[in-house]
């Protein structure tokens, strides 16, 4: 997202708190949905 921002001269960036993601458990395959339970478990993890 900062590449993103400063491709197009962004001022400011807000800070983003929470996301959402539409995921198909059956086409994502295992590894996909390691990936968003490691994701949702946070730094933590």
């Amino acid at each position: 997202m900062l590449r993103v921002g400063r491709f197009f001269d962004a001022a400011v960036l807000v800070p983003v708190t929470q996301s959402h993601i539409m995921a198909d458990t059956e086409s994502l395959g295992e590894a996909g949905v390691e990936f968003l339970e490691r994701l949702a478990a946070g730094p933590e993890a």
